[in-house]
C-alpha cells in the first residue's frame, strides 16, 4: 500500500500517430484532484476505461478515493467518475490492476476501506458512470484481526464470482501470519460461502487468478517469513483450487532460490509463466534488493528457464523493482511484461526510489528477449524521478496501452509529485514512430545513429528516443539558436524514450544534442510552434 502525496493539478498531453497508423500518446494528469495514480486499464469497442486512486482536499480535510476515467482512442479524457459508497462518501482505494468488464458490460474491481484503523476488503461492481451496483464487504475469517487485503477475482460462466483476500490471523503476536481466504459470491454480490487455505508459519501473498483449461483456478502469489525476520525468506507460489474452493495442488519455489511473490502470471499450453524476482544482497545486514525476472515452469512445476532483468554480478539494482503485469500477444509464442527499471546502485541501503523508469519488454516462449523499452517523463520545472507501469492491455490496433504513475519522491514540498500516467504505444513499444529502427551504432554518419525525435514540429511535448550504449556520462542537451542551454538531462539508460515538456519554450528552432563527456555525438533540430 502506498501513501499518496498532496500535489497541485498538472496536465500534460500529446497525441501522435505512427507511420503504421497506430495512434500513440502520452498523458500525465491529476484531473480535478490534487493527486492521482492510474492502476488499471481495459479496452472496449468504443473507448478505454482507466481506474485509479486520488487524493483531494474537502473542507481542509484530505480525503482519498477511486476514479474511473473514460478515455477516447486518441487519448482524450472524456469523463471522470468518482466511486462513492452507499452513504455518498468518497471511498474505496483501488490499487489492484484488476479492473474487468462484467458479462453484463459493467465493471468489477476490488478495493478496500480504512475505518477506525482497520482495513476492510471489498468487491465492487459499478457502471461506466461510476454508479455502484453492489459493494460486498469480504468478512474476516479471524474476527479480531484488523488487516485483510483485497487481491483478485474471476467471474464464472453463470455469473458467480470467486475472489480472495489476504487475511490476517488474530492468534499470533506481534507479527501474525496471513492466509488465503476464498469467497464465492452470486451475481448480485451475495456471499455464498467462505473458505481458507492456511500456513500458520508463513505469510501468504495471493496476487492474481487465472482460469485453467480444466475449469479450475490458479492462484499466482507467494509467501514469506516477515513475521520472523526483518529481511525475510521468500517463496513464489502457485495454488490450484476448484470452483468450490477446494485445494487441488500447490507449488512453492525452493528456499535457497529466494524467489519473491509472483505478481502476475500466465497459463500456456505447456506450463506457466511467472513475473517474480530474486532477492540479492549488496549492503551488509540491510541490503536486500530485487532482480525482477520471468520464470517458465512446465505443467509439473519444473523450471524450464528464467529471464532476469539484470545479472546478479551487475550493479543495476534498486529496491522496489518488479514486473507488474504479463500478457500474451501470440498464443503460446510471444509475450510482453511491464513494470519498472533502474540504473545504478541505490544511494540508500534501505530504499532509494529515484531514477526508476517505466519498462516494457517483449519475449518469446524460449525466454529470449525480443526488444526492451524504457520510458521517463520530464515536466517543465520538475523532473519525475520515479516511474512505474501498473497495467497493460493489447489494443485492437495491435499496439499497447499502459497505465501507472510518474512520481517525484525527492520533493520536500509535495508539488507536482504524483501523477496518473497513461501511455499508448505502437506494436514495437514505440512512442516515437520507428524507434525499432534506431541502432546503437558507433558510426556517427549512420542516419539511424542513436537518436530520434517526434513530433517535429512540436508545441508541448518532445519525445526523444535514445539507443546508445557507448559512454557512461550521456546527457541530452537542448539549446536555442543563440547557444543557450534550455535543458540538460542525464540519460540513464539505453532504449529510452524521454518525454520532455517544452511548453515554456518560445517559438523557434532548437538543437537537440546527444553528448558524452562533453563530446557531441549527434545533433538534430526541432521547431517549436504554437
Amino acid at each position: 500500500m502506498k501513501n499518496i502525496l498532496i500535489i497541485i493539478i498538472i496536465f500534460i498531453f500529446v497525441n501522435t500517430s505512427s507511420m503504421l497508423g497506430q495512434i500513440t500518446f502520452n498523458k500525465i494528469d491529476t484531473f480535478t484532484f490534487v493527486n492521482s495514480t492510474a492502476t488499471s486499464v481495459v479496452e472496449t469497442d468504443s473507448c478505454y476505461y482507466v481506474s485509479g486512486v486520488y487524493s483531494d482536499i474537502i473542507d481542509s480535510v484530505v480525503v482519498s478515493g477511486s476514479y474511473i476515467n473514460k478515455v477516447a482512442f486518441d487519448g482524450t479524457s472524456e469523463k471522470v467518475g468518482l466511486l462513492v459508497d452507499s452513504t455518498g462518501a468518497r471511498t474505496f482505494d483501488q490499487y489492484r490492476s484488476n479492473l474487468k468488464i462484467s458479462k453484463d458490460n459493467n465493471f468489477f474491481q476490488t478495493g478496500y476501506k480504512i475505518e477506525n484503523s482497520s482495513l476492510d476488503p471489498y468487491l465492487i461492481k459499478f457502471d461506466a458512470d461510476a454508479n455502484i451496483l453492489f459493494q460486498t464487504l469480504l468478512p474476516r475469517y479471524f474476527p479480531n484481526a484488523n488487516f485483510d487485503l483485497d487481491t483478485d477475482f474471476i467471474e464464472l460462466e453463470n455469473g458467480d464470482i470467486i475472489t480472495l483476500t489476504r487475511c490476517d490471523r488474530d492468534d499470533q503476536e506481534p507479527f501474525p501470519a496471513d492466509e488465503i481466504c476464498i469467497f464465492k459470491l452470486n451475481s448480485e454480490g451475495e456471499i455464498l460461502w467462505q473458505k481458507i487455505i492456511e500456513d500458520p508459519e508463513r505469510r501468504e501473498k495471493p496476487r492474481q487468478l487465472k482460469r485453467m483449461e480444466n475449469g479450475n483456478i490458479m492462484i499466482f502469489g507467494g509467501k514469506n517469513m516477515s513475521h520472523v525476520d526483518f529481511y525475510p525468506q521468500t517463496w513464489a507460489t502457485l495454488t490450484e483450487i476448484d470452483t468450490s474452493g477446494n485445494l487441488i495442488s500447490k507449488w512453492e519455489s525452493e528456499q535457497e532460490d529466494s524467489l519473491s511473490t509472483a505478481l502476475s502470471g500466465l497459463i500456456v499450453d505447456d506450463g506457466f509463466l511467472l513475473a517474480s524476482s530474486i532477492a540479492v544482497e549488496i549492503f551488509q545486514d540491510r541490503g536486500i534488493i530485487n532482480d525482477p525476472m520471468i520464470i517458465k515452469l512446465d505443467m509439473d512445476y519444473k523450471e524450464m528457464w528464467r529471464m532476469p532483468m539484470f545479472n546478479v554480478k551487475d550493479s543495476l539494482f534498486s529496491p522496489g523493482l518488479w514486473y507488474s503485469k504479463l500478457i500474451e500477444i501470440e498464443k503460446n509464442t510471444t509475450f510482453v511484461a511491464c513494470g519498472n527499471n533502474h540504473k545504478g546502485v541505490p544511494d540508500s541501503p534501505v530504499g532509494d526510489l529515484s531514477d526508476r523508469f517505466g519498462r516494457l519488454i517483449k519475449f518469446n516462449w524460449k525466454g529470449q528477449l525480443l526488444w526492451e523499452r524504457n520510458y521517463q517523463f520530464f515536466g517543465d520545472e520538475i523532473r519525475s524521478d520515479d516511474h512505474e507501469f501498473n497495467d497493460i492491455v493489447l489494443t485492437a490496433d495491435g499496439g499497447f496501452l499502459l497505465c501507472g504513475e510518474a512520481f517525484n519522491p525527492q520533493l520536500e514540498v509535495a508539488v507536482h509529485a504524483q501523477n496518473s500516467w497513461l501511455v499508448k504505444l505502437d506494436e514495437w513499444g514505440c512512442l516515437v514512430p520507428g524507434c525499432q529502427d534506431i541502432v546503437s551504432s558507433t558510426d556517427k554518419l549512420d542516419p539511424q545513429f542513436g537518436l530520434k525525435l517526434y513530433p517535429n514540429p512540436t508545441s508541448d511535448v518532445l519525445n526523444v528516443y535514445i539507443d546508445h550504449e557507448q559512454g557512461s556520462s550521456l546527457s541530452l542537451v537542448i539549446s536555442n539558436m543563440q547557444g543557450q542551454q534550455m535543458k540538460n538531462i542525464e540519460v540513464g539508460l539505453s532504449k529510452l524514450t524521454m518525454m520532455i515538456d517544452i511548453t515554456s519554450f518560445p517559438v523557434g528552432v532548437y538543437f537537440v544534442s546527444l553528448v558524452d563527456n562533453g563530446q557531441i555525438l549527434k545533433t538534430d533540430k526541432i521547431q517549436v510552434v504554437r
